[in-house]
């Protein structure tokens, strides 16, 4: 059963939306837990309250306006979460789901392929940046590159949002430096990185959901047709 907002989603909305490119899963580190340790998997859970110091970064919710990125969200929003949950609350930066839209190797607010991104973080890094800010307003809380779009109502009426916009944003320029100029960090040195050198593949669901309680969120596409 549709909500009442979702109901309204015309298909001109998701197709501006999707963006992820679909791609072969090859290369990517199989995980695989043990039987034993996929025992007691919790029956419900929520990382922001598993997770408290860092539910204000897991609760986080991002807006990609008319702009096929979701590809650069996910694993952002993903590596996000976990840096938060791995530094044990300590870092509560937003990372910059602009700057992997620009900049990492895909095809920006056309669409993208997610592993293409995990890869990104782990070779390049992110710079800290959250939502849209109009750079006469951006602060050094704002972080070095916050997003490029203002968000916009996707398909209801709102007083809050403009409407968005028929077609897709172009995909910004991949600049070397910050957008904020009030940010006193430059983008070579606001670089945060994942470790390993391939994503996770996990090859069920109570994988997944393994992964989900013992380190936090991960990312998971949607496959849509018909359209």
């Amino acid at each position: 059963m549709l909500s009442e907002s979702l109901s309204a989603f015309s298909l001109r909305d998701a197709k501006r939306l999707c963006g992820t490119l679909r791609e072969a899963a090859s290369g990517l580190t199989k995980k695989v837990y043990a039987p034993e340790e996929l025992k007691d998997l919790p029956t419900d859970f929520d990382a922001r309250s598993e997770f408290p110091k860092c539910s204000g970064v897991i609760g986080h919710i991002r807006d990609q306006s008319a702009c096929g990125s979701c590809w650069a969200f996910g694993p952002t929003e993903a590596f996000n979460d976990r840096l938060c949950i791995k530094s044990d609350g300590k870092f509560t930066a937003l990372l910059s789901a602009g700057e992997m839209n620009a900049c990492a190797p895909s095809l920006g607010c056309e669409g993208g392929y997610p592993v293409q991104a995990w890869r990104w973080l782990h070779d390049a890094g992110i710079a800290t940046g959250g939502d849209y800010v109009a750079k006469r307003e951006m602060t050094k809380a704002d972080g070095c590159w916050p997003y490029d779009f203002r968000p916009c109502a996707h398909h209801v009426k709102s007083t809050k949002y403009p409407a968005c916009p028929e077609a897709r944003y172009s995909t910004p320029v991949c600049v070397r430096q910050c957008h904020n100029a009030r940010y006193p960090v430059s983008l070579k040195d606001d670089r945060h990185f994942m470790v390993e050198s391939s994503p996770y593949q996990y090859l069920s669901v109570n994988d997944a959901k393994k992964a989900i309680a013992t380190d936090g969120p991960v990312r998971k596409d949607l496959s849509s047709s018909g359209f």
